[in-house]
């Protein structure tokens, strides 16, 4: 199972005297989605498939953003010289789907 990075946004319910969050939207569609407005806006046209391809690439993004950030710590794999962005499953790099 991917690992979603868990929720951000969640909603809060009243569960007697508690508050308890719930739903939301989770990290992995966070970042797919910030990924996707960046990739689709690179589109001037109409082009068959393009939906599709921004759409699963957005999420290989966000995998590997989530993996990258877990593996990182607090660098997130930004920091000169870090090492630990090595530790990133190349799987979560993934290849979207072949170029006709």
């Amino acid at each position: 199972m991917t690992d979603d990075g868990g929720q951000v946004f969640p909603t809060m319910k009243k569960m007697g005297e508690l508050e308890v969050s719930e739903g939301g939207m989770t990290v992995r569609q966070l970042y797919a989605g910030m990924v996707g407005a960046r990739l689709a806006a690179q589109y001037t046209h109409n082009v068959p498939g393009v939906a599709e391809r921004v759409a699963e690439d957005s999420f290989i993004v966000a995998d590997a953003m989530i993996q990258v950030e877990k593996a990182c710590g607090d660098c997130g794999g930004i920091d000169e010289g870090c090492l630990c962005a090595h530790d990133v499953d190349d799987a979560a790099m993934g290849e979207g789907p072949e170029d006709d």
